[in-house]
């Protein structure tokens, strides 16, 4: 079968000319040819907009100029009247002047893409492999019904280099180890064969009236008459001089991104290996007439000839071959996969699963191209009416005011070629980061408040702005530093000196900034989660776990961090994903999601600490088998119970997860979407008030072991406050608190001289339970001797985890905050007052103070 990175990859070949810099001036297509026999390529219904799956009560963002995957390339037809994006799933295009969906076409069901370009006969001409053997062919579909015009025989063509199409698609030029050959795409006969050295090479192209190939070479551009193959001249680089140590290199006169004018009269190609510099020739003098200077790639020549566009670094500069100076820059998307419009008054610029066109002239985003501009990465909560996401092609964020229903961009200037890292909560500071450090930054006026250095450069940078803006925490040789971030206060180191780290792969701070973790890789295939207290400044637990801990989310206060990795799949080859949830205090697993096929370490932990959410391969049905081109799922777990409360059919695939404050609106960026909402608590239409009988019913379902026939009741209970809150009060008291006296005694004999005593010390407070859970955590804050401490820690052990009894507790404290009545934020109070570090009263206590919050 083929793979989805056979299929995406076949608009690489076809480079600058085919992504339609090329224009046919004052004539009509040639007629197109006639069907012939073969399949063609499947028509796919309707315009790709995933829809809303059951469940969500929302999406935020436009679903224009979407797919729902990842936009692998882009090309212009040569008349630039569509714009087809390939992705791992389809062929799509568009009207780029209204960014209305033209067509969309699957791949080839008995092949796979190699490369191919569109051509100016509003056809794809494709280089296919075959399923039924290694062998290649040259296959010709129409645009719209992909309808195959026409297939060559099959033939050899191992160890391809580069390919290129001529613009009308009916010939092909192949480098290869042998050297430059040409081919009739409707025969794949070999028409000649020209020998070059395929090291010297990096690409080739036709020139726009197809009578010459362009070969971009070590040290010059080779040009070939397509009618005999012989070298019909040379466009040298001029002043680079390549070194006997660049043999096996590429070396500063290499050549690459070849691109042509649409008149034929010049050419631009980068030179060197760190691609800095562009050299612009004029084709009929074989001369060198301008080097462009900060410059990484050419784009592509004004159909008039007078300006050549450039890009490096999320930037694009416009020349005047005339003059040779700059006339205008602007930024863009930082994927260097850009492409001209072949009338020169647009760029395109993919941005994950979407297409951002921009006006070449103002270097503003047209109204009709995607919005926002770009797929909302690590999607997160900013108080109960703010959902921020960054965009990380674009070195910015999205905001989302969900009262309000309006949304801004937030990007500092001057930002081109950075990495947007991390922004307070109150969007007024950033940090971002560029070739080994990182920036904080003002966000209005793009003003650099201060810099510093990173140990390497990594994916996600090593560092982390509190929400707050105070505070930075820093990845250092030997762990975690933290730093004002305002008077950039030396940093302070939070591990012990001597220890280092393996390679960094997450990096996480809590809400409240009181607490951080940070996860490595170490060389034994496993990971270490380090967790830091920022108030004491120092490491409190150290954790390993299997494979790459690659996602770590703390609830809001710090007290439960959770942690997706990878884990070996038993009985079949690669690796299954896992999730566990922590308690930050004793580092000991509250919950642990059974090895499955999580995708991606997709994960979320809501503020609250009662759901944890993972992203999982749906099963398809009948079968039971897993395939990868089914949909995703969101798997609710509950912490405390241990069961999945449900999960959510996502259709696309899901990129991150969050939760708002409260923990009842669960936000998803999806491919496509690009974020859907969740309301967890929605109960479906109708449905009559509980009477006494039913509120008994719902009560016993509270303690129930499977969680999802508990949450129903939670929502029927929330659903009608004023018959839920009452009953509740009735039926629960406050845990009542210990005797003070009593527990002060137990504790202080836990180091009592005589044996009998301190096993009767072990036994009272067993029986007192998590009753006197804060007297014990407040012993073991002080200075306690040996023994009480290992007393205590085994005493606190035992309690790790709420009994069932318990467990129904916490959901009726939850049923009561969604309700969120005044009378349910009384009866939170009450409940609140109860024995301090108790289960219940903990979550009474932080369920009034987050229902105050939302008053």
């Amino acid at each position: 079968m083929p793979t989805q990175a056979d299929r995406r990859e076949f608009l690489l070949a076809a480079g600058g000319l085919a992504a339609g810099i090329a224009i046919a001036r004052g004539t009509s297509p040639p007629p197109k040819p006639q069907p012939k026999d073969g399949a063609g390529l499947k028509v796919l219904e309707g315009d790709g907009t995933p829809e809303l799956p059951p469940g969500p009560v929302s999406r935020l963002g436009a679903t224009r100029m979407r797919v729902t995957g990842y936009v692998n390339k882009l090309q212009f037809s040569p008349r630039g009247t569509t714009l087809v994006a390939a992705s791992g799933k389809e062929l799509r295009a568009w009207d780029p002047a209204t960014g209305r969906v033209k067509f969309r076409l699957g791949y080839p069901d008995d092949a796979s893409v190699d490369s191919g370009r569109l051509t100016d006969r509003d056809t794809f001409a494709l280089l296919v492999r075959p399923h039924s053997g290694n062998r290649f062919q040259i296959r010709d579909y129409e645009f719209g019904t992909g309808n195959q015009l026409g297939r060559s025989p099959e033939f050899d063509l191992a160890n391809t280099q580069h390919t290129a199409f001529s613009r009308d698609g009916r010939l092909m030029g192949v480098l290869r180890p042998e050297g430059l050959a040409l081919h009739d795409a409707a025969t794949a006969a070999e028409k000649w064969r020209n020998a070059l050295s395929i090291e010297n090479v990096a690409g080739c192209v036709f020139l726009p009236d197809g009578a010459r190939i362009a070969v971009a070479s070590r040290g010059a551009v080779m040009l070939y008459d397509v009618a005999t193959g012989k070298e019909s001249g040379s466009l040298p680089v001029a002043g680079v001089e390549a070194k006997d140590e660049d043999a096996n290199r590429h070396g500063p006169n290499w050549l690459n991104e070849l691109v042509i004018s649409a008149d034929g009269k010049w050419a631009a190609a980068s030179v060197g290996e760190d691609g800095d510099l562009v050299t612009c020739w004029d084709v009929k003098t074989a001369k060198a007439r301008h080097t462009f200077k900060p410059a990484g790639k050419p784009l592509g020549f004004a159909p008039d000839g007078t300006t050549l566009a450039t890009f490096k670094d999320s930037r694009i500069t416009f020349w005047d071959l005339t003059t040779g100076k700059s006339v205008r820059q602007f930024d863009v998307p930082k994927d260097n996969d850009l492409v001209l419009s072949p009338d020169g008054r647009m760029i395109a610029c993919p941005t994950g699963d979407s297409v951002v066109l921009i006006d070449a002239q103002t270097g503003k985003s047209l109204d009709h191209s995607a919005d926002p501009p770009g797929l909302p990465g690590a999607v997160r909560f900013v108080d109960g009416g703010r959902l921020i996401g960054r965009l990380e092609d674009w070195a910015a964020w999205v905001e989302w005011d969900l009262k309000a229903k309006t949304s801004r961009l937030i990007r500092p200037p001057d930002v081109h070629g950075q990495t947007a890292v991390s922004m307070s909560d109150d969007g007024r500071v950033a940090v971002y980061s560029r070739q080994g450090e990182y920036m904080l930054r003002d966000v209005a006026t793009g003003k650099t408040l201060r810099t510093g250095k990173l140990i390497e450069s990594h994916d996600p940078p090593p560092v982390v702005l509190t929400s707050n803006g105070k505070r930075l925490v820093v990845w250092e040789p030997t762990g975690l530093a933290v730093t004002d971030a305002a008077a950039g206060a030396p940093l302070t180191p939070l591990r012990p000196a001597g220890e280092e780290s393996a390679r960094l792969m997450s990096l996480v701070v809590a809400n409240d900034g009181r607490s951080a973790a940070m996860a490595s890789q170490q060389e034994n295939d496993h990971s270490v989660i380090e967790i830091f207290d920022l108030v004491v400044g120092r490491r409190i637990h150290r954790i390993n776990t299997d494979g790459d801990a690659s996602n770590l989310t703390f609830t809001t206060d710090g007290a439960y961090l959770a942690a997706s990795h990878d884990v070996e799949r038993r009985g079949r080859f690669g690796e299954q994903g896992s999730a566990v949830v922590y308690d930050a205090r004793t580092g000991k697993p509250v919950l642990t999601v059974p090895p499955d096929d999580l995708r991606g370490n997709r994960i979320a932990l809501s503020p609250n600490g009662r759901v944890l959410a993972v992203v999982e391969q749906a099963k398809k049905s009948g079968d039971g088998m897993y395939r990868r081109d089914e949909f995703e799922q969101i798997a609710l777990w509950e912490v405390w119970g241990g069961g999945i409360r449900q999960k959510l059919d996502a259709k696309v695939d899901v990129t991150s997860l969050a939760f708002s404050p409260d923990g009842r609106i669960l936000a998803a960026s999806a491919y496509g979407a690009p974020v859907f909402l969740w309301d967890l608590y929605t109960l479906p239409a109708g449905g009559a008030a509980p009477d006494s009988a039913a509120l008994d019913r719902l009560w016993a379902d509270l303690i129930a072991a499977d969680a999802a026939v508990a949450l129903e009741a939670i929502k029927r209970l929330a659903a009608f406050p004023d018959r839920a809150v009452p009953y509740l009060r009735e039926k629960v008291a406050p845990v009542a608190p210990p005797d003070r006296g009593v527990v002060t005694r137990l504790i202080g004999d836990l180091d009592h001289r005589e044996f009998r005593r301190r096993e009767a010390a072990m036994r009272g407070l067993t029986e007192l339970g998590e009753r006197c859970r804060a007297d014990l955590r407040q012993t073991l804050e002080g200075q306690p001797t040996p023994e009480t401490r290992e007393r205590i820690g085994r005493l606190l052990a035992a309690e790790e985890r709420p009994t069932q009894e318990v467990v129904r507790l916490l959901r009726a404290v939850e049923a009561v905050e969604v309700a969120g009545t005044a009378e349910a934020g009384r009866l939170l109070g009450h409940w609140a007052s109860g024995a301090p570090g108790a289960f219940f009263t903990v979550a009474a206590s932080a369920a009034a103070k987050r229902l105050a919050l939302t008053k």
